[in-house]
């Protein structure tokens, strides 16, 4: 790629999904079952699902503007400056998707670089299909998240893996780069302009100040919209994310899924509370599915679901009325 011309990309943010099922409102623990990953939609919990290519006739066209979407509905120019990988920010650094310069995190910025490498070289020559490349970057951006955050609980976060890797044009000049950030998104599914790093964000008891409630219901809803967990919420994701294996390992049935996640759940919402046999509290939680597996979502994650809309955190109440 020549220092002359504009940057080929595509991005992809990505968030874990899968749906919970209830299967009796009076049940202390309600069983999880996988679901098809969903559209994106703006303000949503989405399964595993990245920034959709631009589907331009024109693919020099297309090449003009980044193939591909920020978070939900917003589309973001391709960002001056980058000629293969030696323009990347480098972890550590962080930047924002218009201009794509590094900066200090200190600065307002909306991603931070957690790290930078190559896609696999097994990857055809000719630019393979969205899902193709979506399972090549984001499996080892999820695994350079937890390192950078140090700790494993960030699907129950508002932080998410944003994965860049070279669009068609770039593909054809042989770039093969792939960029990991961390994003911090609001509460209507787009990235938060935040200043400050996110290293080790998850470290040392800080998961409250990310942790993800939902305006609706973790067991029902098949897209979770996220809210404050000062605003009125159903659920609240646990810090007990619980790891089921490898991207390359076969999916588990959902049975087993299942039987794992129902006492590890438990175990943590009893902790979460203070408190076990509540009628106005259930556990439940969100599995991955098949395509979300594969992107390197291979985790269970648990949610307190009360039985009416609180205002807030339902952490520590032990026997006490629900908060709000």
């Amino acid at each position: 790629m020549s220092g002359s011309r504009r940057p080929r990309l595509t991005l992809a943010v990505v968030a874990l999904s899968a749906v919970a099922t209830l299967t009796a409102c009076t049940q202390s623990t309600v069983a999880g079952t996988p679901l098809a990953a969903p559209a994106l939609k703006s303000g949503a919990d989405q399964a595993g699902q990245a920034g959709q290519a631009d589907r331009s006739d024109n693919p020099d066209q297309a090449d003009q503007s980044a193939a591909g979407q920020r978070a939900p509905g917003n589309r973001v120019p391709a960002p001056p400056g980058l000629t293969g990988a030696s323009g990347l920010p480098t972890p550590g650094q962080c930047f924002n998707s218009a201009e794509f310069v590094p900066l200090d995190c200190a600065q307002a910025h909306e991603a931070e670089s957690i790290s930078s490498g190559q896609l696999p070289a097994d990857l055809p020559a000719e630019y393979p299909g969205e899902e193709v490349l979506r399972s090549a970057a984001v499996p080892p951006c999820r695994a350079a998240l937890t390192d950078y955050l140090g700790g494993q609980d960030a699907d129950a976060t508002r932080l998410q893996v944003w994965a860049f890797w070279p669009s068609q044009r770039g593909w054809r000049d042989s770039d093969r780069w792939l960029l990991c950030s961390v994003i911090e998104v609001g509460s209507d599914g787009q990235p938060v302009r935040r200043t400050g790093s996110l290293r080790n964000a998850l470290a040392d008891g800080k998961f409250n100040a990310f942790q993800r409630c939902s305006a609706g219901s973790p067991s029902k809803d098949a897209q979770l919209t996220m809210t404050g967990c000062d605003q009125p919420h159903l659920g609240e994701a646990l810090p007990s994310v619980l790891p089921l294996g490898k991207p390359t390992d076969p999916v588990p049935s959902a049975e087993a899924m299942n039987n794992a996640a129902r006492e590890h759940c438990d175990r943590a919402m009893t902790a979460y509370l203070g408190a076990s046999g509540r009628q106005d509290v259930w556990t439940t939680w969100r599995m991955p599915n098949a395509m979300s597996w594969a992107e390197g979502f291979t985790n269970i994650t648990c949610y307190a679901e009360a039985v009416r809309l609180v205002t807030g955190t339902m952490r520590g109440i032990g026997t006490a009325p629900l908060p709000g």
